[in-house]
């Protein structure tokens, strides 16, 4: 932990029970240092744990946090834990509280998995975008496995995660030093919860490194499919879409309104001129007299946009971009 600048969360979903939310957090619990399996969580539970495993074993623990939907459902407000989950990613993250007369200053940077009956969508944005999702979804009648046992298992287990505190003792002094290169496309936050990752699959080698960089551009490409856009962006990336199929350079606003609304499941039927003018207006685009013909009315030009098209694009569909970096992985 102490190699990274940010960890990654771990996010189990699924919005149907049965599919092994919980039973993937018991079997991490098993293979990971300090393991912490919590079903209820407050605040300042959360970073006394850390604290107190700083203090008591000089390390922090592994936050493994169950059913994560009974804090963030529907009319809940836990302001408060998202902001810890949230900054807890970042290896300077501390926290101020007052105990008694004294400001004390909690570490909250742990490594955390969570679980929660709930679709991506549902998620606090600023938690997804700080985790790996792993969308959950029940076995199917031909899918057979052994059953996992409570009482063997955790002994079993106890080999392979001896095996990678051994690995990882091993490594340590290089993954302290190793910068990973990350694949085109994943940047800012997304880089953040991916260096660490790819610096381990860098570091195991084998088939790891190209394994995880095609993981790495699939998961991201789903989370941008999966996150709403603003209002504004969703208009931008629909103009686009009017734009392209029209095959014009320039349209009245009247008409651009009318293709807008004649789009498949369109969101735009009550949109009136002067309110995508000012939706617009954020984005540095403005109507202006057109002449088109004869006739010269205010509407819009393809070359208006072309600055906003490349800040705010419409992300690739997930196939699209792990098929690309299948490619690029070959062509290496």
């Amino acid at each position: 932990m102490d190699c990274w600048e940010a960890t990654p969360r771990l996010l189990f979903l699924s919005e149907d029970p049965g599919c092994g939310k919980t039973r993937a957090l018991t079997v991490t619990s098993h293979l990971v240092p300090r393991a912490d399996l919590i079903g209820d969580l407050t605040p300042a539970g959360l970073y006394s744990s850390i604290d107190e495993s700083l203090q008591d074993f000089g390390s922090r623990p592994t936050i493994l946090y169950d059913e994560l939907d009974t804090v963030f459902g529907p009319g809940r407000d836990a302001r408060e834990m998202r902001r810890l989950i949230d900054i807890g990613h970042d290896r300077r993250a501390t926290v101020k509280r007052k105990i008694g007369k004294q400001t004390v200053r909690f570490q909250v940077y742990a490594a955390m998995a969570l679980a929660a009956k709930m679709d991506a969508g549902e998620v606090p944005s600023t938690i997804r975008t700080r985790s790996v999702v792993i969308q959950m979804k029940p076995r199917a009648p031909h899918e057979k496995v052994e059953r996992w046992n409570r009482r063997t298992s955790p002994a079993e287990a106890a080999p392979l995660r001896d095996t990678l505190q051994l690995w990882a003792e091993f490594v340590h002094q290089h993954a302290h030093e190793y910068l990973p290169e990350i694949p085109e496309g994943i940047e800012d936050r997304d880089a953040d919860v991916w260096e660490a990752l790819l610096s381990v699959a860098d570091l195991a080698g084998g088939h790891w490194p190209s394994t995880a960089r095609v993981a790495a551009v699939a998961v991201v490409a789903a989370s941008g499919v999966r996150a709403e856009p603003s209002r504004g962006v969703r208009l931008l990336w629909d103009i686009k879409a009017v734009f392209d199929k029209q095959r014009v350079d320039r349209m009245f606003t009247e008409r651009l309104l009318a293709e807008l609304k004649s789009l498949d499941e369109s969101p735009w039927e009550s949109l009136k001129p002067i309110t995508m003018a000012q939706l617009l207006k954020r984005y540095g685009v403005k109507p202006e007299d057109q002449r088109i013909g004869e006739t010269v009315r205010r509407g819009y030009q393809r070359e208006y946009f072309t600055g906003a098209w490349l800040r705010w694009p419409e992300p690739a569909t997930p196939a699209t971009s792990a098929t690309s970096a299948t490619s690029e992985q070959s062509d290496e």
